[in-house]
């Protein structure tokens, strides 16, 4: 893995990914990288990714007429298909630092990814990537609430971002760009588009990440060169970075029945016509296209509306899984405000 350092000196609990050693910080990742020189645009974050959204009707279809329809959802497993080393080209090294402090987690990272991406700016998302410093601050102490929290406003819009990975990239499943009203221009907020529908281009790359307008690299779905460079075999679950709430994350693994085993999402496309008039809002069969094409079934797999579990012997975790949603739209604590949406 390049240029990553993980260090846990909690009592005598010690795993490393890298060569060289930091006992300062509880959880370091930190290559004393050269200060970077280009700031960031000054437009504010907004989750917009400035990508060109190509909608689709998608499958027409009506009443329940909508069995079978093929998923537009795609989720590039492939790591080889990405092939700019993005610290090389910068001149900056990723950076990731994690430290204690009573019950908070405090994570720090510089944004930068230590493995390849994809080339940026490209024709779904004009975006470069660049060195963003940011911290969070969650609870060592997650709770689990009666009720869940959606990552986004009860109109759509993004509001939270799910949490982080061990190399300090943000996990951000859902995009902010949506069905736009053909006659008015104004976003149906209603209609979520996927960014990794094929029907939608915003550039994402082998990955499934891409770039918000501030230069802030960001996934949407499995970190899939992340993921290789663990070298998971499927023997044990293997935690790959913390929920905004505090809830650890998994990828895939986790213990079902006395063995370790791969989890299966809840979800499934809904069967029945989107019930639009491709004016306002959508029609055709859904197909993955929009968030809102698919329903979450008690029991249909492994994990619940959230992608999580009380696994056995590790407590409450979400699952990362190489189908929709693959990562989780929802929260079962209550997340850090340094995630939202601001």
């Amino acid at each position: 893995m390049k240029n990553l350092t993980i260090f846990f000196t909690l009592t005598t609990l010690m795993f490393t990914l890298g060569c060289s050693t930091d006992t300062e910080n509880i959880f370091s990742m930190d290559e004393s990288s050269p200060q970077n020189t280009e700031n960031a645009p000054d437009n504010a974050e907004d989750d917009s990714d400035g990508g060109n959204s190509s909608e689709s009707d998608g499958p027409t279809g009506s009443g329940n007429n909508c069995q079978n329809v093929n998923d537009t959802y795609s989720i590039d497993l492939n790591p080889n298909n990405c092939g700019v080393d993005i610290q090389s080209s910068l001149g900056i090294n990723a950076v990731y630092e994690e430290t204690l402090s009573g019950n908070e987690r405090i994570i720090s990272t510089n944004s930068i990814p230590n493995h390849n991406v994809g080339q940026f700016p490209n024709n779904g998302n004009p975006n470069m990537i660049t060195e963003i410093d940011l911290v969070f601050t969650i609870t060592t102490a997650p709770s689990t609430n009666n009720t869940t929290t959606a990552l986004t406003t009860s109109n759509g819009s993004p509001r939270y971002r799910f949490g982080i990975l061990y190399n300090g990239i943000v996990l951000a499943p859902i995009a902010a760009e949506f069905f736009v009203n053909t006659e008015t221009g104004q976003d149906n907020t209603d209609w979520n588009e996927n960014a990794l529908s094929s029907e939608i281009n915003l550039g994402t790359d082998c990955n499934n990440s891409h770039v918000f307008p501030s230069g802030q690299y960001h996934t949407h779905a499995t970190p899939s060169s992340f993921i290789a460079e663990l070298n998971l075999n499927g023997m044990s679950p293997e935690q790959v970075g913390w929920a905004a709430d505090g809830h650890p994350i998994y990828y895939k693994y986790g213990n079902k029945m006395g063995a370790v085993a791969e989890l299966a999402s809840s979800y499934r496309l809904k069967n029945s016509d989107r019930g639009g008039d491709d004016i306002s809002a959508p029609s055709g069969c859904p197909d993955g296209t929009y968030t809102q094409d698919y329903e979450y079934v008690s029991g249909l797999g492994d994990l619940d509306e959230c992608n999580g579990y009380n696994d056995p012997q590790l407590g409450y975790i979400y699952v990362i899984t190489d189908t929709y949603p693959s990562i989780p739209r929802c929260f079962v604590g209550t997340p850090s405000n340094d995630f939202a949406n601001n």
